[in-house]
């Protein structure tokens, strides 16, 4: 594979809807255990795609600066 393909391959449609996939789910499972929303998205950046998992509100962030919830959710996507 040349680099326009690779570059075609990492940062494609496809690569961004199944990033965004694993942080939906990951921010689903934070979000079940914390009784707060957190939100999970898929995104496509300059050079690849990535997947963001963030706080809502307020409650969520401080349950965040808490228990670590999104550190401990990594696994769960």
């Amino acid at each position: 594979m040349n680099s326009a393909g690779a570059a075609r391959l990492l940062n494609g449609d496809e690569a961004a809807a199944w990033l965004g996939g694993i942080a939906e789910r990951m921010a689903a499972a934070a979000s079940s255990e914390s009784g707060t929303t957190y939100r999970g998205d898929g995104q496509k950046g300059r050079r690849r795609a990535r997947g963001l998992v963030g706080t809502t509100d307020f409650e969520s962030r401080l349950d965040n600066a808490r228990t670590n919830r999104l550190l401990k959710s990594l696994g769960r996507g």
